[in-house]
């Protein structure tokens, strides 16, 4: 069953940007994907994304945040951009499909890739703020994603 409405119904996460009918939505794949789920996130337009706003105060620590992206769709890849940022909009980390170092989903779009990006938080002055995490597809084509942790080390 795939749900294809512009607000998606997955709690404590948020629509923007470009909205609208198909441009983001979930896919009961109806098996297995990686990290144990059956539901993928997907984005059909390089403007809709998705967020989380966390309850996580930013610390005197470093923060992980891995996913897996990309796959599911036949030869069709939207890339991805995944992102860390704050609830008032500064962007923390990024990592995007294709950059340096950078897992590049086209390279085997019916296979996922894990991706990850770190932020160190300290002696930032982005201590005391609410971290927010963002996932949006890179380039035309459908992107995918499977699943995320977010870690916290001190």
């Amino acid at each position: 069953m795939s749900v294809t409405q512009s607000t998606i119904s997955l709690p404590g996460w948020t629509v923007a940007g470009t909205t609208g009918n198909n441009h983001v939505g979930v896919f009961k794949t109806g098996n297995t994907v990686d990290c144990g789920g059956s539901i993928v996130l997907f984005f059909n337009s390089g403007g809709a994304y998705i967020t989380q706003d966390l309850d996580w105060t930013i610390t005197d620590a470093t923060y992980n945040l891995t996913a897996s992206v990309g796959g599911g769709n036949g030869s069709n890849d939207g890339g991805y951009i995944v992102s860390l940022y704050t609830h008032g909009g500064t962007l923390l980390a990024q990592v995007t499909a294709g950059d340096p170092g950078a897992p590049d989903t086209s390279v085997d779009p019916s296979n996922f890739k894990r991706v990850s990006l770190n932020f160190d938080a300290r002696g930032s002055d982005q201590i005391g703020q609410k971290l927010q995490l963002r996932f949006q597809q890179s380039r035309d084509g459908q992107g995918h994603v499977h699943c995320m942790s977010l870690t916290e080390v001190h």
